[in-house]
């Protein structure tokens, strides 16, 4: 830091500091900062009941308290942090046969470890089966 000292165009210099640029007025949020934990579990619950609707997770889940362009600019931030990569492979579709015989409907479920290994040790019968 140098003094003031006008003379010799010295002038005093302030160091940020990461609490202090994190408390400045003058950053603005990020996009995940704007969301409540309450919406970010909506959010998810949106995507587990519609997929990728986002119009429909704004205004039925959210109650529009996000519009559809936040949902969307949410959506592709979330998917790249390390809880949206967790979400997105416990959660695998699962297509069921509706009323209408011709129509399938894209459904999630959760799949459990218990479920994961087991799909994996068929997999393996399977590949050892046919090559044997």
């Amino acid at each position: 830091l140098f003094g003031n000292n006008n003379n010799q165009k010295q002038f005093p210099l302030e160091t940020m500091t990461t609490l202090g640029y994190l408390t400045s007025p003058l950053r603005r949020p990020t996009v995940i900062e704007r969301w409540s934990p309450y919406e970010i579990a909506m959010f998810e619950a949106g995507l587990t009941q519609f997929g990728k609707d986002f119009y429909k997770i704004s205004t039925a889940l959210l109650k529009r308290s996000k519009s559809t362009k936040q949902v969307v600019e949410f959506y592709y931030i979330w998917k790249k942090t390390s809880h949206g990569k967790k979400w997105k492979d416990s959660y695998t579709p699962d297509f069921v046969e509706s009323e209408d015989e011709d129509t399938y409907v894209l459904a999630r479920k959760k799949k459990t470890n218990k479920e994961n290994k087991q799909q994996q040790q068929q997999q393996q019968q399977a590949a050892s089966a046919g090559g044997g």
